[in-house]
């Protein structure tokens, strides 16, 4: 690739991460139409990796502590690869659910009832333009290390309760980019779209996040 391409795809890739944060329709309606896999892989990696450093506690220490393994066994380079890879399964997962949940709906739907996203008998993209939708959709994530690392460097209660009040707004707006890659690759309403968020939010990650907090308390506890 020419000099003049490889600007040209930064160019490009910078257009497209920052239209999700600043104009996510009109962005989530391009990625799902042409499925940049390649720049998805990335953000979705690059979030993965940032989510391992700063937001799981001592992640070497807690596998040892699952595998009953001796202190000191792993080490976070050893580790990070699998959390990396487990990060992707639950993605594909969420994306796979979402496809049949989105699918569902829209065959549901009335014919000729429109919506912000268009008809619901217009066809939509698939598995494709779904996953690379969220894999950008969890772009937000990687705004959490900065915040955590000034939540660690000024330690006080007022930037405690800063950051429980920031944190779960970073989390609304990955699930509202979410929303929006749904709403824009399967062509439903808001409500439906939202809907099938919350179906796979509740089933692939508050069930999860539970039973993992149970399990956790119980081999940090033993």
């Amino acid at each position: 690739m020419t000099p003049a391409g490889s600007l040209r795809s930064v160019t490009g890739a910078l257009d497209t991460l920052s239209g999700v944060l600043l104009s996510p329709s009109a962005a989530m309606a391009s990625i799902t139409a042409r499925g940049p896999m390649a720049l998805a892989l990335l953000t979705a990696v690059s979030v993965a990796i940032t989510s391992g450093l700063v937001l799981v506690p001592n992640p070497p220490e807690l596998a040892e502590d699952i595998l009953d393994l001796e202190k000191g066994t792993l080490s976070l380079w050893s580790v990070l690869p699998l959390w990396v890879v487990l990060f992707m399964a639950v993605l594909a997962l969420q994306a796979a659910f979402l496809h049949l949940t989105a699918s569902a709906l829209k065959a549901r739907g009335s014919r000729g009832e429109t919506s912000q996203g268009g008809p619901y008998g217009t066809s939509h993209r698939g598995f494709r333009g779904i996953f690379c939708g969220l894999c950008f959709a969890y772009l937000p994530g990687l705004f959490s290390a900065p915040l955590i690392a000034l939540r660690a460097l000024l330690a006080s209660g007022r930037v405690n309760a800063a950051y429980q009040v920031v944190f779960p707004l970073f989390c609304l707006w990955v699930f509202f980019l979410g929303v929006t890659a749904v709403r824009q690759n399967y062509h439903l309403s808001h409500w439906r779209a939202t809907g099938a968020c919350a179906c796979a939010f509740a089933v692939l990650v508050v069930l999860p996040f539970v039973a993992g907090t149970v399990v956790m308390t119980r081999v940090m506890g033993s």
